[in-house]
């Protein structure tokens, strides 16, 4: 009878298969295989609370059973109890090596729970098992987007709209990554497809929405986002664009439908984050001071609680770049020309300015827009296995020498190359504005001693306030999300700058974001000669410019030069006394003279 049972059941007879389970524990009430049935029978008939009690009497009648414990787990997933089914999840996979849906249900969950590190392993687990799972390469492909890995998660929804041709989710997906690779008319095509499989998936109007948005089409990006919320009021994607796009008054209604989805209990962790950082926003520009603070300290908050920082480890890296690049490095390191002209590395802390310097470089004619590259990064990581160096970067790079530096500058400048030849023989310019570039800005001086290096400074409490309201991209700027370790990595960025005017043997030109938003054709001037470069009146409408920008200034730089942002801080100084206790002394009065000051 029981194999009449698990045939009812895997021809989707629930109420068959139940009745007929149901008649066997009348003589058999203490067989858990029987009551791991009749759980599997009854969540088929859609009592998943009924079937929890029947898992529950079968682990309480045998408690080693793997497939217990995870069906019981799945079940208090599907109930929105992620924490209780993450801890029946690792009681199975701990009796047994799961299988492939076991660890992909543990890995669904851990991602729910903002655990994304350890939920990318278990789906990655999953995947290679077993990798035709549409759902689990839908998920990892968010996850490897997520982290930058354009051609990882290309490859999970091109997977994924193979193995599940009519499922709009993973064409939207798919749209997705294809704008990342620059494929706009393929993005358009799978965006396409998915609202011809479903004419409501929310998915493909909240990805047009952050497409229009680094594109600057602000108004494209707010319709795009209603749309989305239109099918899936709760949609938290959408609502954060919206959030970023609207301005003033036009976000009371949001706020009410914001509040409903937090009010939500089962929500995904990164969409509360959303939702609260967009919430913050919203308030920020109603004026509501108390209330977009709560809000952006509770999305920092959860981000916050997810992630595993060492504040020491700032100081550390700080204390090795000074004992690494010291007075006498650079007499035997640099290679002795003037490699590196056509560079221009743009660096200072997040959200002080780079991202608008760099527009303001880019609109003249022979400067190219590089963004945020991954190049120097790259370089400093492979020195240990280039060099033969016994400790990653920094120490590996005291066994640089001249000839080791033109050859690791050539390779580079070749990669480049492709990017600066305009084909008509004009010498251009490329600007990479990694903010984080100033840890690497004595290899850089190094390898390329004929670059350009302009720093942008902006006002300590402004600075730190804005990284603490920007919602940055998985595994970035991880500092950001509490207001003390955002004060001391700022002592730690100023005193490594503080280094680098000391001991590099090339120039960098300080950049004050107030003043130059105070008086942008003074200061678009003086850039330009630092670079060699003539003037160009382009330069002053960089706010006209049809470009992706790929960072959390997308909205701003689309607008003119403002000065609404200086002095922001003032305005939230009561809940920043964290934050002033760990910056530097004085340094909420005046960066500007006290921003080279050793202490």
């Amino acid at each position: 009878m029981f194999g009449r049972a698990v045939a009812a059941l895997k021809a989707g007879d629930g109420q068959s298969a139940r009745r007929l389970i149901a008649g066997l524990i009348d003589g058999r009430p203490r067989d858990p295989e029987l009551r791991y049935g009749l759980a599997l029978a009854t969540l088929s008939c859609g009592e998943p609370q009924r079937a929890l009690d029947e898992v529950e009497a079968a682990i309480a009648l045998r408690g080693d059973r793997a497939k217990d414990h995870a069906l019981r787990g799945q079940i208090l997933f599907s109930l929105g109890q992620a924490e209780e089914a993450e801890k029946s999840l690792r009681q199975s996979v701990a009796l047994t090596p799961p299988t492939p849906q076991i660890a992909a249900a543990l890995g669904f969950v851990l991602r729910h729970l903002g655990s994304h590190d350890e939920a990318l392993s278990w789906l990655e687990r999953s995947a290679r098992a077993a990798p035709t799972q549409p759902d689990v390469l839908r998920v990892l492909g968010d996850e490897w987007l997520e982290r930058g890995n354009i051609a990882g998660a290309a490859w999970c929804f091109e997977e994924a709209t193979r193995a599940v041709p009519a499922s709009a989710k993973e064409f939207a997906g798919l749209g997705r990554v294809r704008v990342l690779q620059g494929r706009t008319a393929d993005a358009e095509a799978a965006w396409k497809r998915a609202l011809q499989i479903d004419p409501a998936c929310a998915d493909v109007h909240a990805f047009r929405s952050v497409f229009d948005l680094a594109r600057g089409r602000i108004d494209s990006a707010a319709t795009a986002a209603r749309q989305a919320l239109a099918a899936e009021p709760g949609h938290a994607l959408a609502h954060f664009q919206l959030a970023h796009a609207i301005r003033g008054g036009d976000g009371k209604p949001q706020l009410a439908a914001i509040d409903k989805a937090l009010r939500h209990g089962n929500r995904p962790h990164d969409d509360r984050v959303r939702l609260h950082f967009a919430a913050g926003a919203l308030l920020d520009t109603l004026d509501r001071v108390d209330d977009a603070f709560t809000h952006y300290a509770k999305g920092n908050h959860l981000v916050r609680s997810a992630l595993e920082i060492d504040v020491d480890d700032y100081r550390r890296r700080i204390d090795s770049l000074t004992q690494v690049f010291g007075d006498a490095y650079f007499a035997t390191a640099t290679n002795g020309d003037r490699r590196g002209k056509e560079l221009i590395f743009i660096v200072g802390m997040p959200r002080s300015g780079t991202t608008l310097l760099e527009r303001v470089l880019a609109s003249h004619p022979v400067v190219v827009a590089g963004g945020e590259r991954s190049d120097m990064g790259m370089i400093a990581n492979s020195l240990e296995t280039r060099l033969g160096a016994s400790a990653p970067f920094p120490d590996s790079a005291r066994k640089l020498d001249p000839a080791g530096s033109r050859r690791i500058a050539d390779d580079h400048l070749r990669v480049v190359s492709g990017l600066l030849d305009s084909g008509q023989g004009q010498h251009r310019q490329l600007t990479d504005k990694t903010p984080a570039n100033f840890l690497r800005l004595g290899l850089i001086a190094a390898l390329f001693p004929g670059a350009r290096i302009i720093h942008c400074l902006r006002d300590p409490m402004d600075t730190c306030l804005s990284c603490f309201f920007q919602l940055f991209g998985r595994g970035n700027i991880l500092y950001s999300y509490d207001l003390q370790t955002l004060g001391t990595y700022y002592r730690e960025y100023r005193r490594i700058m503080t280094h680098w005017h000391r001991v590099l043997p090339v120039p960098i030109l300080d950049v004050e974001y107030e003043a130059f938003v105070a008086d942008p054709t003074t200061e678009t001037r003086r850039m330009l000669e630092f670079c060699g470069l003539p003037w160009d009146d382009a330069c002053l409408r960089f706010h006209e410019r049809d470009t992706v920008v790929a960072t959390a200034s997308a909205a701003q730089v689309r607008r003119p030069v403002s000065q609404t942002s200086v002095g922001r801080w003032r305005r939230y100084q009561a809940h920043l006394d964290a934050l002033s206790a760990a910056l530097p002394p004085n340094a909420k009065d005046s960066h500007v003279d006290s921003v080279w000051d050793a202490g």
